[in-house]
């Protein structure tokens, strides 16, 4: 799905799509909020087949657990036209879900099959259905589609009805949900769209039905004069519009977003107060992402405190083939690597490089030992990952009064684990 025109953070629309998404969603946008609709599924991998792995990290054992993979195929034009998903369960892949793509002639996704995997018969049955009608290259309709078990036969449920202007920038969407007793639809939301002079979404208003359109929320939209989104204001309607909250972004080098910070408007105190944060850091010399950070504002230090982040790795041809999500232990002020997704390149339980190992000698021990190859800090904790008040001095540390057993050794460079082992005592 194509945003155009409402953010213009990248130019380069050849990117791994959970990036752009995730660009969009953290610079202000409503989901409803969007100028033109065409369903683009383009990569540079085409006639292929790609696999696509996640894993769990054991901060422990210090290895990536696998946990799932998804096998998309695409077709020549580069569009998926297959995407299966299936679990680990420790020793088999066990079939999840599976998705199904159809296009027209003009490469535009007419058809999204989604299936889960019954275990009883060992096949896929189908579950829902979207199909899309366009008139020529914008989508007019999209209709949902349950799956009837007993009768065989795809139900409708809802769809989205899309109105455009003469510069082909959606004007209004209508919801309406498909009702059996009347036969006939019945509508349910309403979103209508605004746009300035430079054909940029202005204001967004979302309606309920009740016998009428009801207001529900409005939203503007800011922008400087590069045409950036800076601001964007959600209001909630109480016979009036009422602030509610809004999303301010902060452009850095070459124009690229730096931040996006959350603000809540206390009605008590008539103020806007912090409530989360996210920065963003981009390959050098590109456009592209390279970290995602979200951090939450404490009241307590009146400070930002970070939360969670993403890396992002890509190949040469700019597709995404990593993406390496971190929690914070505010107890260690760690980054702690949580879980990967990426090109299936490991195996379950795969060790560090060497690069990334602790030299150690003896291992095992009976006490004393010496750790080659680390800068910075050294932390030691146990198998229940008590860290330990083990003294390490001039490369060596002794382990002679602590119990037999497993231990872990981490160096901690920049708030980073960098070097890892693991020590057998006996």
């Amino acid at each position: 799905m194509r945003y155009n025109k409402l953010f213009q953070v990248s130019k380069k629309i050849k990117k791994p799509l959970k990036i752009c998404i995730l660009l969009l969603l953290t610079t202000g946008a409503s989901s409803y909020a969007q100028n033109k609709i065409k369903y683009e599924h383009t990569s540079f991998w085409s006639d292929t087949t790609i696999e696509h792995c996640g894993y769990d990290w054991d901060t422990l054992t210090l290895v990536w657990n696998i946990t799932s993979k998804q096998i998309i195929t695409y077709n020549s034009n580069g569009n998926e036209t297959i995407i299966s998903s299936q679990l680990w369960d420790s020793s088999n892949w066990v079939n999840s879900y599976k998705l199904l793509f159809s296009f027209d002639s003009n490469n535009q996704l007419t058809e999204l099959i989604r299936q889960s995997w019954d275990a009883n018969s060992q096949s896929f049955i189908n579950t829902e259905k979207d199909s899309n009608t366009y008139s020529t290259s914008n989508l007019i309709t999209k209709h949902f589609l349950l799956w009837d078990n007993l009768n065989n036969s795809w139900n409708l449920h809802h769809r989205y009805n899309y109105t455009y202007n003469l510069n082909n920038d959606i004007v209004d969407e209508i919801r309406e949900l498909w009702n059996n007793g009347l036969n006939s639809w019945v509508c349910f939301f309403r979103f209508t769209t605004n746009y300035n002079s430079n054909d940029l979404i202005s204001e967004g208003i979302q309606q309920y039905w009740s016998a009428t359109w009801i207001n529900d929320y409005r939203y503007t939209y800011t922008y400087d004069s590069n045409l950036k989104l800076t601001e964007y204001l959600t209001e909630n309607w109480n016979n009036l519009w009422v602030i509610e909250s809004k999303q301010s972004t902060n452009y850095g080098t070459n124009n690229m977003a730096s931040n996006t910070v959350h603000h809540i408007w206390n009605n008590t105190i008539n103020t806007w107060e912090y409530l989360y944060r996210y920065n963003y850091e981009y390959i050098t010399n590109q456009e592209y992402l390279s970290e995602w950070r979200m951090e939450n504002w404490d009241t307590s230090i009146n400070d930002w405190v970070n939360n969670i982040k993403y890396n992002y790795e890509f190949d040469t041809n700019d597709n995404m083939t990593k993406r390496i999500q971190y929690l914070f232990n505010s107890n260690t002020n760690l980054w702690i690597q949580n879980n990967l997704f990426g090109l299936c390149e490991y195996a379950t339980g795969i060790k560090l490089s060497s690069d990334n190992q602790l030299h150690i000698y003896p291992n095992p021990t009976n006490g004393p030992i010496i750790i080659e190859n680390f800068k910075g800090e050294i932390i030691i904790f146990d198998s229940s990952g008590k860290i330990l008040p083990i003294q390490v001095s001039k490369s060596k540390a002794d382990f002679s009064s602590f119990n037999n057993g497993i231990y872990f050794l981490q160096t901690i460079e920049k708030s980073f684990v960098r070097k890892s082992a693991k020590l057998i005592k006996h």
